[in-house]
């Protein structure tokens, strides 16, 4: 059974991390984010992702704003494929939930860890 690992950090946050192209890029796990990955700039920039349109996204409490969206290869669950992901000018990068789709995400927050554990 494929499984991912992660960590919870001092605010409670869930992370885990998702294999893009050669190299790691640690996620916020986001629940309230029914898309892929949403990547920083200089993610996509560095990975030379390309970008094939853009999309109206909305945040919390109605924050919206323009995403471009790019194509990219990952390693996630003992599989490797393409996914949309979307590119912002903030840093941080998020996992969302159609990452999710057929696993099982657990948060344990007394020993600080996250694990998603591919179900199908």
């Amino acid at each position: 059974m494929a499984e991912e690992i992660g960590r919870v950090n001092d605010q409670l946050e869930a992370y885990i991390a998702v294999r893009l192209g050669g190299g790691v890029i640690e996620c916020l796990i986001d629940t309230g984010f029914g898309g892929t990955l949403l990547l920083p700039r200089s993610i996509a920039t560095q990975n030379n992702l390309p970008i094939t349109g853009q999309e109206n996204l909305g945040g919390v409490e109605g924050f919206a704003f323009t995403a471009q969206v790019a194509a990219a290869q990952v390693s996630w669950l003992g599989d490797d494929f393409l996914v949309q992901v979307f590119i912002s000018d903030y840093e941080e990068a998020l996992l969302g939930v159609e990452m999710l789709v057929d696993a099982k995400l657990e948060i344990d927050y007394l020993k600080l860890t996250a694990r998603i554990v591919k179900m199908v």
